[in-house]
Order: structure tokens, then sequence, then C-alpha cells
């Protein structure tokens, strides 16, 4: 697949996902439904095989839940290559959908070791 293909996909898949639905960047501790915590990884997330089963893995284990908000712990993760977040939109895209899942994430974690998660508003300020 030619670059320029890969990267049109990325861009449309990117917007699918921003307009699909809304990835919260706080939780609030007061809410009444339940928030399961699941790591993204266990390591930096490059564009191989590796970081494929590291998201594949984090997928596998949401899909375990229903109707709840998965916060999505990068405690374990110093690094996420921009190049798979489209593929990680589309498996939160489907967890959203599939599973009725909402997701949140710490801003602050996010700025420190995985910046690229903002940029084309993927995760919304």
């Amino acid at each position: 697949m030619s670059l320029i293909v890969l990267g049109i996909l990325t861009v449309f898949i990117l917007l699918v996902t921003h307009f699909s639905f809304k990835l919260a960047t706080l939780i609030n501790s007061n809410l009444a439904f339940k928030v399961i915590n699941v790591h993204l990884g266990v390591d930096t997330i490059y564009t191989d095989v590796s970081g494929f089963r590291q998201l594949l893995s984090f997928y596998e284990e949401c899909r375990k839940y229903s109707g709840n908000t998965i916060f999505i712990s990068l405690d374990n993760v110093s690094w996420v290559d921009g190049n798979l977040c489209a593929f990680l939109g589309a498996l939160l895209y489907r967890l959203n959908k599939e599973n009725n899942l909402t997701f949140s994430i710490d801003a602050k974690q996010v700025s420190k070791k995985c910046n690229v998660l903002f940029n084309n508003n993927f995760i919304p300020l």
C-alpha cells in the first residue's frame, strides 16, 4: 500500500473517530457508573508487530466489558507512534459501538508521555 493511500486512510479514520465519539480527558470520581482501568500497553508502542499486538491486547481486555467507562492508563507506556493513532481510534470506535464503552484518559499523563495523541484533535482539549 502506498504511503499516500495510507495517509488518506489515516486522515479518514481520524475524522470518523473524532466526529463519532468524544474521548473524555478527565475523570470525575463522583460519577455513578463503573470506571475500569485498562493499560494501553506495556512499553513503547511502535509501528511494528509488537505495537499492534499491544493495542490488540488492550482491545481484547476492553471487549470483556459493556456499558462502562474505560480509563486508558499510560502508566506502563513511554511512547506511542503517531502512525498508530488511526488504528487506536478505530479500535476505540468499534468498542464504543459494539460494547457501548466510553473512554477517559488523564490529559497530564498524555502530555508527558504521548503528546502525539493531542495532534489532529485525536484527544480534544
